[in-house]
């Protein structure tokens, strides 16, 4: 079965880079450069996933994953934060402690990345 993921990143040579990495894995993957939008589309298709980038073109990556649990039809998606930001550690805290499952720093490797989507994609 194909997993649905979502990526809300502006860097789009990264999104393709990613979309064709994991489409090759049976994925489906759905994109958007801007956090609001990506909020919209996870409301519209649900993903069984949702990579996020911390800086994005219209607002922080924090707000939209805050924004996305407040629906209750998708507090359960995972959210795994991507990030080149500077202070790498700080960053990856507070994904986590608004709700982010993962944290991946950039630039990072698409075996971990795929090592980190299997085991989300694993039933608890």
């Amino acid at each position: 079965m194909a997993h649905k993921i979502l990526m809300i990143d502006d860097d789009q040579n990264l999104v393709s880079l990613v979309r064709d990495f994991l489409e090759q894995k049976d994925c489906q993957v759905d994109s958007t450069e801007r956090g609001s939008e990506g909020i919209e589309k996870a409301k519209a298709s649900k993903p069984d996933l949702i990579l996020l980038d911390v800086q994005l073109l219209d607002m922080q990556g924090w707000e939209v994953c805050q924004k996305i649990k407040s629906y209750p039809e998708l507090e359960n998606i995972p959210i795994l934060m991507i990030s080149g930001v500077y202070k790498q550690a700080a960053s990856a805290v507070k994904g986590l402690q608004i709700g982010a499952v993962d944290y991946l720093p950039k630039p990072f490797n698409l075996g971990v990345l795929w090592a980190k989507l299997e085991k989300l994609f694993k039933p608890a």
